[in-house]
């Protein structure tokens, strides 16, 4: 008997995306930890190379966040208590895509020659990722939140 093909449900999909930008995220705080004294060339365009790839990533993974309203179980729920926070986690996402873009920019500019420059470029992308980490966590505890209302006790 054939195998049916399914196709993933959005919630399956950002699970999946979710998990990879974890490990790109590992990969590039790997990475970054610690900057080549010398001969910096190759090290450079493999961690701009993983930075990029991360990006566009977390660029997938917010649109897949965003797709039939972002947060939709909390403020479908008629949370209007959770509607502001709901508000503010998605402008970060729109911050995010201006940060990325300006790390993405300086991490081209990056010569061998550079020494300070390529470490303030991996403490820029150490504190996006601890952004990421935050913004992530807040989503989560937004979730449970709203999950945690509708099984709360009734009235």
């Amino acid at each position: 008997m054939p195998t049916q093909l399914t196709k993933p449900t959005p919630d399956r999909t950002l699970a999946q995306e979710h998990e990879r930008l974890n490990c790109l995220m590992d990969q590039l705080r790997e990475e970054t930890a610690v900057v080549p004294r010398g001969n910096r060339t190759d090290w450079i365009e493999k961690v701009r190379e993983c930075y990029e790839h991360f990006e566009a990533h977390f660029i997938k993974h917010m649109a897949i966040e965003e797709q039939g309203g972002y947060l939709a179980p909390v403020v479908d729920e008629q949370r209007p208590t959770l509607t502001r926070e709901v508000a503010r986690l998605k402008h970060e996402h729109a911050e995010f895509l201006r940060l990325m873009e300006s790390i993405r920019h300086e991490g081209r500019r990056l010569s061998d020659s550079d020494s300070i420059m390529v470490r303030d470029w991996c403490c820029r992308v150490a504190r996006l990722l601890a952004y990421v980490d935050q913004h992530e966590h807040e989503e989560d505890l937004l979730l449970i939140d709203g999950v945690s209302r509708d099984i709360g006790v009734k009235d």
